[in-house]
């Protein structure tokens, strides 16, 4: 750790020193002015904690608090204060609050605690007008230097080594120790009974792990004990000295192939349907593999399925598809084999099977209406198209089926509307279809309905209880318009008690046929009037006329605009228009005084 320590009360014989050096300055300061003041402001060691042997660097930093330059301070460290000597070197000149550093290389050539010193202007030569700032003591602790060898780890390259091709074994040596360490051996044993191999290193700097390399070539296979010291001729002086030898149990493979299954993942379908089962290899062998057989065995009695598969290279993967269909729905655990007869001769004989574990979940249909859609929004009388969309939720395809559509689940028409029937073609586990017709209502009004999958129940599903779908709709009324295209009384000019006769035509001016409705005639605005009905109705564009006889018997005068002869179409309402307003019509008559 690097600290300094303030100036501290200062022992008798340097006090003593101190009063020596004082002297002569203030017996020549009649002469010379005294403006300099140099101080050790502080010092430090690095490495804050020196090791023994090693070199450290001491950094005095010194500032001249005077107002004047002071030339040819000479600077110096020692390791106590009663050493005989330490690093020194000089200041040639340091201006006035200036401050500069002083680093001074040292060797500390034994461990302990020390009482360091340093000093500015040992020498006296700098007349100051404060003598007492110049030492400061710092405690340094010198740890001892330390070595100590091991040997971590050892790796082989092959992993595992083969028989008969030559292994790279890399040997991971540490040096624990805060020194570096000389010349040392490795002594490297690959099995008993085997010639060492020796390793003659320069030396390992310390607190490091450095990768030696060792080649050799094991003529057969098998496990052996592998062995290695460092520092065998122990030519280092270690701090641990029983940390030297390492030894670990090495497999040697012969130069086969290793066939092995990493993993296997199974597609399931449904009784009936293929699964498929994903097989991945892998030759984790040391040697390329021939062809062979991959089997599976779905489960237990079941009958396994198999295929040639070519060669794989060292460290090829591969994945190959297998297909089985369950016939019926459950558990079951299977077993994927490969080299399933043997013909590989390889490494491991042991690891060549993979479990697998399925579920087959039984066949199911379920059909549920999704939404139903009609557009354009329906009117009376016009065509509008039905989408009726229909979903299988279940996993299996279903087979055909009819779908009733009701327009009128109510009864708002009496006799209701009729269902109407279609049949649609099968739909697979989570697709759609859609059923698309189209639909004239010939009513309007407000109107439920209903459609209705597999209404004779001859599908067998899941759930039952989502076959019907209801939907509210709104149908406009259709396009209607009886209107007055002409209205004539002949004569127009009538003696009051005589009777004339009106002409009316109308017309069904809209897009839908109209039902029956009455046609009512008043000789003028305020008589009663005379009805008379068209009971077919008229179809669009179609027109009817009608003649009507009847007496005056207002009093004499003009009666013309509102008050004039008055025919009025549907006064009864009983046809529902879209434009009600046009139909009244009025004629200019005049009735002369009886003579």
């Amino acid at each position: 750790m690097r600290f300094t320590r303030p100036l501290r009360l200062i022992p008798a014989f340097l006090a003593a020193l101190l009063v020596a050096v004082l002297a002569p300055t203030v017996a020549a300061s009649a002469a010379v002015p005294v403006c300099a003041d140099l101080q050790v402001v502080t010092f430090t060691v690095d490495p804050p904690s020196p090791i023994a042997g090693q070199q450290a660097t001491i950094d005095v930093k010194v500032k001249n608090n005077g107002t004047c330059a002071a030339f040819g301070a000479t600077v110096q460290w020692k390791l106590t204060p009663n050493a005989a000597s330490g690093p020194s070197d000089e200041i040639t000149q340091l201006n006035a609050g200036a401050t500069t550093d002083v680093l001074l290389p040292f060797t500390f050539t034994k461990a302990g605690n020390f009482e360091s010193i340093a000093r500015v202007d040992t020498k006296n030569v700098v007349t100051e007008t404060n003598e007492a700032n110049n030492i400061q003591i710092l405690p340094v602790t010198v740890q001892p230097a330390t070595r100590d060898l091991s040997i971590t780890s050892i790796t082989s390259n092959p992993n595992p080594p083969v028989q008969g091709r030559n292994t790279v074994f890399t040997v991971n040596v540490k040096n624990s120790g805060n020194s570096s360490v000389g010349p040392f051996r490795i002594r490297f044993v690959p099995k008993p009974f085997a010639a060492a191999i020796v390793l003659q290193e320069n030396g390992q700097a310390a607190n490091s792990t450095v990768p030696y390399t060792i080649n050799y070539t094991y003529q057969q296979a098998g496990t052996f004990n592998l062995t290695a010291k460092v520092d065998s001729s122990n030519s280092v002086v270690e701090n641990n000295e029983n940390n030297n030898n390492f030894s670990k149990s090495i497999t040697v493979d012969p130069p086969k192939p290793d066939l092995t299954i990493t993993n296997a993942v199974v597609s399931v379908g449904v009784p009936g349907t293929e699964s498929d089962a994903a097989i991945t290899v892998k030759n984790i062998g040391n040697s390329p593999s021939g062809s062979s057989i991959l089997s599976w065995q779905p489960g237990a009695l079941l009958a396994p399925v198999s295929m040639q598969i070519p060669g794989l290279a060292v460290n090829e993967v591969e994945t190959y598809d297998l297909k089985f269909v369950f016939q019926n729905a459950g558990h079951y655990d299977g077993t994927a084999t490969v080299d399933s007869t043997n013909v590989v001769d390889e490494i491991n004989e042991d690891n060549n099977t993979f479990a697998t574990s399925v579920d087959v979940s039984p066949n199911t249909v379920d059909l549920q209406v999704v939404s139903e859609t009609i557009t354009p929004a329906p009117k009376q009388g016009q065509a509008s198209t039905v989408d009726i969309k229909i979903i299988n939720n279940g996993n299996t395809t279903s087979p055909q089926f009819l779908v009733d559509w009701n327009p009128d689940a109510n009864g708002v028409v009496s006799p209701s509307l009729q269902t109407v029937t279609y049949e649609v073609d099968p739909i697979g586990p989570g697709d759609t279809a859609d059923l698309t017709f189209q639909y004239t209502y010939p009513a309007f009004g407000n109107f439920q309905t209903l459609a209705t999958i597999d209404p004779h129940n001859t599908v067998q599903e899941t759930n039952e209880a989502n076959n019907q779908f209801i939907k509210s709709i709104t149908v406009a009324p259709g396009d209607v318009n009886l209107q007055v295209t002409s209205f004539s009384v002949s004569p127009s000019s009538i003696k009051r008690f005589s009777s004339a006769t009106a002409t009316v035509t109308v017309k069904n001016n809209g897009t839908f046929p109209a039902g029956a409705f009455a046609v009512q005639w008043h000789p003028v605005a305020s008589a009663g009037g005379q009805n008379k009905f068209v009971s077919g109705g008229l179809s669009p564009g179609q027109s009817v006329t009608l003649t009507f006889t009847g007496s005056f018997f207002q009093a004499a005068g003009p009666y013309t605009g509102n008050s004039g002869s008055t025919v009025v179409v549907d006064p009864f309402n009983q046809v529902t228009e879209t434009n009600e307003s046009d139909n009244v019509s009025h004629f200019n008559v005049t009735i002369t005084p009886f003579q």
